[in-house]
């Protein structure tokens, strides 16, 4: 997925709110919540801006007695008509670009369920909202579209979606209309993936946040899909090859004796490798894998997780010998009681899996800066935060709670005849603590 972090953010949020004051605020939560992962923080920007659309008043369609002049008027006015999920999901799938994967993370889905899902809004928008554009823009020369929109007479938003239907079930069977159906821009192209000139403070948020431990994932954009899992391959093997066994054995047995059954089935084993149980301490879990054969085999692993990383990744064991895989648990892990699959394939076509656990601590990723006396505070917590304090010492030592304000988390210090010493520190629900460095703010800085 191309694009930088900041554009995608505020684009997303712009589309989906119309208010670059909203956008900008959207777009800065999701830059520090997500650093430099563009997917990430295309879905924190989706999952605040849909929460935000949520709150709005929904749009009574009946009453929508607003003329257009023209067709993108339109097009943005009959989008805003659909459900905030529905406008999210394409437009996040026109800045992911066609990738499947960034698709399926900016939405929190499967990237193939993703991908079904924006196809069936698209066919709906299809159906319900493009032929209002088509209506607006005449009956051309088809006289039975000119007929359908004189009795209808449509002037206003609604008259165009209340006749809608009746366009669409005419185009069905009209080649020239359906013609200019299919050849007009619908709907969502002129809502999705637009693109703006970003406000600087965002641009600045984003260059900022970079390096930072990204947030845990926000919730899927929608429910009834299941958390993305990447374990099918190896079941998909499982069964395909019990049934080529299985056709195998019943082939024979038909056709041949039983020489010629133990012959058909005398298959090479491809599993010759074995994983132990696995040993976790902290966020590495090790685990032996054995070669018990007498011959060398070469082997690959990989994780179910992209915050899962395996060392070696490929290796060759000798005969009757044994490596140790480490699975590294990264910062990037959720926290909490998390899992992940390893999986090892062979050369000859075998493969196996070992389910991993950790338990898991972050503690909130935190940094503090002063403007002058102006202390302004970033901090980043999959959980909750219990604690958020402003530290400073001179003659004694002194401490005061942050309040999360609209702007953010900020605090003021006021030296009073001499330097002062100050940080900052930050608690969540499961006691983990962070601490910025100590920094000096000298006197009459403010």
């Amino acid at each position: 997925m191309a694009g930088d972090p900041a554009e995608l953010a505020f684009g997303h949020a712009l589309a989906m709110l119309g208010d670059p004051d909203a956008a900008t605020d959207v777009a800065t939560s999701a830059l520090r919540r997500a650093g430099r992962a563009r997917a990430l923080v295309l879905a924190h920007a989706r999952q605040q801006a849909v929460t935000r659309a949520a709150d709005e008043e929904p749009i009574d369609v009946a009453n929508l007695q607003t003329k257009v002049l023209d067709l993108p008027a339109l097009a943005a006015t009959l989008a805003s008509t659909r459900p905030p999920e529905e406008r999210a999901a394409l437009d996040v799938r026109a800045r992911t670009g066609g990738d499947l994967v960034a698709l399926g993370d900016g939405l929190g889905m499967r990237p193939t369920a993703a991908a079904d899902k924006c196809n069936e809004i698209a066919d709906e928008w299809e159906r319900s909202l493009d032929p209002a554009l088509l209506a607006f823009s005449g009956p051309g020369d088809c006289e039975g579209l000119g007929h359908i929109l004189d009795d209808a007479h449509p002037e206003t938003v609604a008259d165009l979606l209340a006749v809608g239907p009746a366009v669409y079930a005419h185009a069905q069977d009209c080649t020239l209309c359906g013609d200019r159906l299919r050849a007009m821009s619908p709907v969502r192209a002129f809502f999705s993936g637009g693109t703006a000139e970003v406000p600087d403070d965002v641009r600045a948020v984003g260059h900022a946040n970079r390096r930072r431990r990204p947030a845990a994932d926000p919730p899927p954009l929608f429910e009834m899909d299941a958390p993305r899992q990447r374990r099918w391959p190896v079941a998909l093997a499982a069964v395909v090859a019990a049934a080529l066994v299985a056709s195998v054995v019943v082939i024979a047995t038909r056709d041949n004796g039983n020489d010629d059954v133990n012959a058909l089935t005398k298959m090479p084993v491809s599993n010759v490798l074995a994983l132990d149980a696995p040993e976790v301490e902290g966020k590495v879990a090790r685990v032996h894998l054995r070669n018990p054969t007498d011959r060398a085999v070469s082997y690959r692993a990989a994780t179910s997780a992209e915050w899962a990383a395996v060392a070696p990744r490929t290796g060759r064991i000798p005969a009757h010998d044994a490596a140790v895989l480490t699975v590294t648990a990264l910062d990037s892990a959720p926290e909490g009681d998390v899992a992940a699959t390893l999986t090892v394939t062979t050369s000859s076509g075998g493969a196996m899996s070992r389910d991993l656990a950790w338990s898991l601590e972050h503690a909130p990723d935190l940094d503090a800066t002063a403007q002058g006396c102006e202390v302004d505070v970033h901090v980043v917590e999959q959980g909750q935060l219990t604690s958020l304090v402003l530290h400073w010492r001179d003659a004694t030592e002194h401490a005061t709670d942050i309040a999360q304000s609209a702007d953010g988390y900020k605090a003021q210090l006021a030296p009073e005849g001499q330097p002062i010493t100050w940080w900052v520190t930050a608690v969540d629900d499961r006691g983990n603590q962070a601490q910025t460095p100590d920094q000096i703010i000298q006197s009459g800085a403010c």
